[in-house]
């Protein structure tokens, strides 16, 4: 489960080590604060510490969001399969438009509208590509595991990045297609994986390293990432490793 509080108006994302660290360290991004620590402090020690520096994250955090709000540029730090995806929005238009160049998303709007509205056409152009992306790679890799499924659900989840239904359907969060390629496949196999087994056992273990080796890298991605990446596009919420 991942852990976080705010600080003022930001977020703050624990992660945690498995690492014998003797000292705590503060990272600033554009989607909140990292801050990484032992496992054995608490998270109430952890918001304590993190307090006493306020000042200096409160400044170091409107540096950040600076540099990522220039001119014509959305604030936001969107993602494409692990990359940042540059925005750029064009007041002006009669109506709502989102145009892909394949390098740059140009969100074209009516004069007058806020950066908070920017942010949400954008979230929305995710999560229909999402749709898309999500669908043909649970095909493919149904096709590649010999399983059936039912229905493909793309939901704003705030908890989890999958689930599997008695039923045989799968939900997935729309965010994953913010998440790098690998990421993404590792949690389509996870999902497919519990058509056999309505567990985490070994058993369940055994099935997803076979079908994706590298499960693990992803899981440590999703324990690391995860967290930041859920605060685009909505509060920041914890949310369970699949």
């Amino acid at each position: 489960m991942s852990e976080w509080f705010h600080i003022g108006s930001f977020p703050v994302f624990v992660v945690r080590s498995q690492r014998r660290l003797r000292t705590l360290a503060l990272e600033v991004t554009p989607s909140g604060i990292r801050l990484r620590a032992p496992l054995r402090i608490s998270l109430a020690d952890l918001q304590a510490w993190a307090q006493q520096r306020q000042g200096w994250l409160e400044i170091a955090w409107q540096q950040q969001r600076q540099r990522h709000h220039t001119s014509g540029e959305s604030g936001t730090p969107w993602r494409w399969l692990g990359q940042l995806l540059p925005c750029q929005h064009q007041p002006g238009d009669h109506r709502w438009h989102c145009q892909w160049d394949g390098q740059r998303l140009t969100v074209f709007s009516p004069a007058g509208v806020s950066q908070a509205d920017v942010d949400r056409r954008i979230a929305a152009w995710l999560r229909t590509q999402a749709s898309a992306l999500l669908r043909n790679r649970v095909a493919d890799w149904a096709k590649r595991l010999q399983m059936n499924y039912g229905q493909v659900r793309i939901k704003d989840q705030r908890t989890r990045w999958g689930s599997c239904s008695n039923r045989g359907n799968l939900n997935f969060n729309w965010r994953l297609v913010m998440a790098p390629e690998f990421v993404l496949d590792y949690v389509v196999v996870h999902e497919l994986c519990h058509l056999r087994e309505w567990n985490h056992s070994p058993r369940f273990w055994s099935l997803v390293e076979q079908a994706f080796p590298a499960y693990r890298t992803a899981r440590q991605w999703l324990r690391e990432e995860g967290g930041p990446l859920l605060a685009l596009g909505l509060d920041p919420t914890p949310v369970s490793k699949p």
